[in-house]
């Protein structure tokens, strides 16, 4: 759980360097796989958030190690949920 931890810090980090607030808890269920806006959307993730393969560096740097747009992900499925309220919910 710490390098859970020290990965989400870092990821809060980067968002206030840029403005944008990032915040998150640990809800005690251990293994729940989405995540809750504050706009009441949850985003439902079957592999987590590891969805990025590792880079494959061959020679010297590689764009991959810090542009997510030059990473190839793996295959997973996301499902987007709105919160209707009195505990109803829409896809």
């Amino acid at each position: 759980m710490a390098k859970q931890r020290e990965l989400l810090e870092s990821i809060d980090d980067a968002c206030a360097r840029n403005g944008i607030e990032f915040t998150w808890v640990f809800d005690g269920t251990g293994h729940a796989r989405d995540i809750t806006t504050d706009s009441s959307r949850k985003i439902v993730l079957d592999r987590g958030l590891d969805i990025f393969q590792a880079s494959i560096r061959k020679v010297g740097l590689s764009l991959a190690d810090g542009l997510q747009d030059h990473r190839t992900i793996k295959g997973f499925h996301a499902a987007y949920v709105r919160n209707l309220g009195h505990g109803q919910q829409a896809l």
